[in-house]
């Protein structure tokens, strides 16, 4: 029997949420993606929809190291959207 993985984080966009400057949403689909919606690190990037699920908000005012990125996400210090976790690399 394969041993099994621990789930990656997943999301999809979120839609019916629309605030200045966004250009999408991040809705979290599993536990793992629960997790870096509710990180204390990461609470100004959290929005609500309508139905009142945290959802990453993602737009022109993150202000990343380049003008070239948008935002960065993973584990370290230099990200604007912090992932945790042995499966997510550092950068």
């Amino acid at each position: 029997m394969t041993p099994r993985r621990k789930p990656r984080p997943q999301a999809v966009l979120a839609p019916g949420v629309h605030k200045p400057n966004t250009i999408f949403y991040l809705t979290p689909l599993n536990d793992e993606a629960e997790f870096v919606v509710k990180d204390d690190r990461n609470k100004k990037f959290v929005a609500n929809t309508k139905d009142d699920t945290a959802v990453l908000d993602i737009g022109f005012y993150i202000q990343p190291a380049s003008q070239d990125i948008l935002a960065t996400i993973g584990r370290g210090n230099n990200v604007d959207i912090v992932l945790t976790g042995r499966d997510v690399a550092r950068t």
